[in-house]
């Protein structure tokens, strides 16, 4: 089987607590895994890692290809982690457009098809802080409609 996703020793300290203890594993193409941990045990952190949000030491490769900060994602991926959070200030098209600046393929037309596929209009200019009392769950799971 190939493998797809591949963790080489990652660690992760924040304040000098370690979150991630050199962590190494690998994932085999077109099956399921999960993690499961008791809370505060590193899932989310490593899933932050694998998805090239934070910075770690170690090495991150998905189809052989390495993951790294501040570089173009290797394949589409959609994910919602905890909390999205959106900037209360910007409109829902100016927080989607920010997450599409993450993706080297996202249109302008992509955004306006994830806003209208969950019933919010994509010429609305309103900051989000005035929809979210009535939006605030659909403004807040868009960004996991880019994968």
């Amino acid at each position: 089987m190939t493998t797809y996703l591949s963790v080489n020793h990652v660690s992760k300290k924040i304040n000098g607590y370690t979150v991630l203890d050199d962590i190494t594993f690998s994932l085999d193409a077109g099956k399921i895994y999960g993690f499961n941990g008791i809370n505060g045990s590193g899932k989310t952190m490593l899933l932050r890692a694998i998805l090239a949000l934070i910075k770690t030491t170690g090495s991150i490769t998905l189809k052989q290809q390495p993951v790294t900060l501040n570089q173009p994602f290797p394949v589409k991926v959609g994910a919602l982690l905890e909390h999205p959070s959106v900037i209360s200030e910007f409109s829902a098209v100016k927080n989607l457009q920010l997450i599409a600046h993450l993706q080297t393929n996202t249109t302008q037309k992509d955004i306006e098809d994830a806003l209208l596929l969950v019933g919010l209009d994509p010429s609305d200019r309103r900051k989000v802080k005035k929809i979210l009392a009535r939006n605030e769950t659909k403004t807040r799971t868009r960004p996991s409609l880019f994968r």
